[in-house]
């Protein structure tokens, strides 16, 4: 955590201290960093589609729909209908859901803290 490596080594550090927070703080979980990404748009962009969320993490079609149903099975998010469209599937997540992205994200920031304060 040293301020005096080059700019690509302390976004490797920080990097580094990301995967390894989200894998601790993840443990039992069995969800990857995919999951995270698509937990993480699902929260800042409620009403967005599917689709929405795949452009934006970068995840294909399938790969969401199965990321979808390991969550709703860890009974992380649960799969909707938006009301005024019903082919519109959405993800939401639950109260747990909602909890565990919290607790990933102060984590996340209070190992990195460090390397932004110099």
């Amino acid at each position: 955590m040293s301020a005096t490596n080059g700019d690509g080594l302390l976004l490797c550090d920080v990097r580094r201290v990301i995967l390894d927070t989200f894998r601790r703080t993840a443990q039992g979980q069995r969800i990857g960093l995919s999951s995270l990404s698509v937990m993480e748009s699902a929260l800042l962009h409620p009403d967005d589609a599917l689709r929405d969320h795949c452009e934006r993490t970068q995840v294909s079609s399938a790969s969401i729909t199965a990321i979808v149903d390991r969550l709703t099975l860890l009974k992380l998010a649960r799969q909707v209908r938006a009301t005024d469209d019903r082919r519109k599937a959405m993800i939401r997540l639950t109260p747990y859901g909602t909890a565990f992205i919290t607790q990933v994200r102060r984590a996340i920031f209070t190992r990195t803290a460090p390397y932004y304060s110099h």
